[in-house]
């Protein structure tokens, strides 16, 4: 009986031991791991705020992400896009320049700087981030910032750097709605409407086409002469977009059937 108490006292003394030994050699978090998942919680719970146009949230938020990782190039980039929909341009370019400080090689954030630059009408310093972010190593969505900077070369009216950029972008990803949309408009200013119904037909495969795009199929195809396939697209309009102007040529057909 002695000898049974004995091995239970001993088994009860091995258990508490192992206890002991087990919580006092469990690691404890990292703290810079910690700081940074917490801070990419507030981050992400912030961006939920600005789609909801409630920025002032979302302001704290970002500010107590930086507070907890001031390190945090997405923090950073997250708070400077908040200031350029506000239209304080001043803290989101210092925003901006802190993130690409931090995260040099982060091809997302050289993206969104050069965005940034080129709304501000800074071109030629925007091509220069969106070619690096471009020329990022492993970088598995380069047609993002080509698409990106052949649009600001649109706004710089440099037609000829627009097309190569979206044409290097088709090349990567060819079904990339974005740039497929550019090289239709862009086509279409060129006079060149053939391929501006090409690159449309393309896009339509891959996405629904808003009242403008509607509007610019019209255009192509009175252009090339095709009535039957502009009043098909006139339809389309009036079917989905019943406010949006129509052409008086089909806008009569339309409404009498």
């Amino acid at each position: 009986m002695k000898l049974i108490r004995l091995l239970i006292i001993q088994i009860v003394l091995l258990t508490l031991i192992a206890c002991t030994t087990s919580s006092s050699t469990r690691k404890k978090p990292d703290p810079v791991k910690e700081a940074n998942r917490k801070s990419t919680i507030l981050v992400n719970l912030g961006m939920e705020y600005v789609k909801r146009q409630q920025y002032e949230v979302a302001m704290l938020e970002f500010n107590k992400a930086l507070a907890i990782n001031p390190n945090s190039s997405d923090a950073h980039t997250a708070i400077a896009n908040l200031y350029e929909t506000i239209d304080r341009p001043k803290l989101a370019q210092q925003h901006y320049k802190q993130a690409v400080e931090l995260a040099p090689d982060s091809p997302s954030t050289l993206n969104n700087y050069g965005k940034y630059l080129c709304n501000q009408g800074n071109y030629t310093e925007a091509e220069r981030y969106f070619k690096q972010a471009v020329d990022t190593p492993l970088y598995s969505r380069p047609w993002i910032p080509l698409t990106n900077a052949g649009q600001c070369f649109l706004r710089a009216n440099q037609l000829e750097s627009a097309e190569q950029n979206f044409r290097a972008a088709l090349k990567k990803m060819p079904a990339f709605g974005p740039a497929l949309m550019a090289m239709s408009q862009l086509s279409y200013q060129k006079k060149n409407y053939q391929s501006a119904r090409a690159f449309l037909q393309r896009y339509e495969s891959v996405e629904s086409l808003n009242a403008e795009q509607l509007s610019l199929g019209i255009k192509i195809e009175q252009a090339l002469g095709d009535m039957d396939t502009a009043r098909k697209y006139a339809d389309t309009l009036q079917k989905r977009f019943p406010s949006a102007p129509v052409p008086p040529g089909l806008s009569s057909k339309i409404k009498s059937q």
